[in-house]
C-alpha cells in the first residue's frame, strides 16, 4: 500500500481516475480527515438536537457521539486531504 499526497488545490477526480486505469494498481480511494475550526452556529446543534456530535464531557452529553464537540473545545483545526492506492 502507497500514500499518495496531491498538491494543494488539486481535483481528486481526475487522479484517482489515472489511478485505477493503471493495471498496477489494484484499489484506490480518498482517506478523507475532516478538522473543523470553529464551533457550529447550527442551530439544531446548539439547541441540543443534533445528538450524534456530542461526546460524554460534552453539554448535552452522548456516550455515543461522534465527539465534534469536544474537538471544537480543543481547537482543532486544520484538514488535510490524502489518496491511498495499493496492490
Amino acid at each position: 500500500m502507497q500514500r499518495v499526497k496531491l498538491r494543494s488545490g488539486l481535483i481528486m477526480a481526475a487522479p484517482l481516475r489515472a489511478m485505477l486505469a493503471d493495471d498496477a494498481v489494484d484499489f484506490a480511494g480518498s482517506n478523507w480527515i475532516f478538522t473543523c475550526q470553529v464551533v457550529s452556529d447550527d442551530t439544531d446543534y446548539t439547541s441540543g438536537q443534533l445528538w450524534g456530535m456530542y461526546s460524554a464531557t460534552s453539554n448535552p452529553a452522548n456516550t455515543s457521539g461522534s465527539s465534534a464537540a469536544d474537538a471544537w473545545a480543543a481547537a482543532s483545526t486544520a484538514s488535510a486531504w490524502r489518496v491511498f492506492a495499493g496492490r
